[in-house]
């Protein structure tokens, strides 16, 4: 779906059905048509995937388990609003 039509930003979660998250980001960012799309990880398992994660390409990670939206849905939004504002930035600043 994403390379049929290019989203503005992914939110992926860890444990998919058929394919894996990772596996997922991986193909993202191999494809130019959606290599920088900015990607969040929301993910159930312990964060000591979060390095190798954010190597591959995510821009952010977030603990399910210890995400209470009530509390942190602020943090999420800021970095999904950062996220979208940095393609403004990008899309104005390209060369035409």
């Amino acid at each position: 779906m994403a390379y049929a039509k290019t989203p503005d930003l992914v939110l992926l979660d860890i444990m998919l059905p058929k394919m894996g998250g990772p596996e997922v980001l991986r193909a993202l960012r191999k494809n130019p048509v959606t290599a920088l799309v900015p990607v969040i990880v929301l993910s159930s398992l312990a964060q000591k995937n979060e390095a190798k994660l954010l190597k591959e390409g995510a821009t952010a990670y977030f603990e399910k388990s210890k995400m209470e939206l009530d509390q942190n849905a602020g943090s999420l939004l800021q970095i999904v609003k950062r996220a979208l504002d940095s393609l403004v930035g990008e899309t104005v600043s390209s060369p035409s």
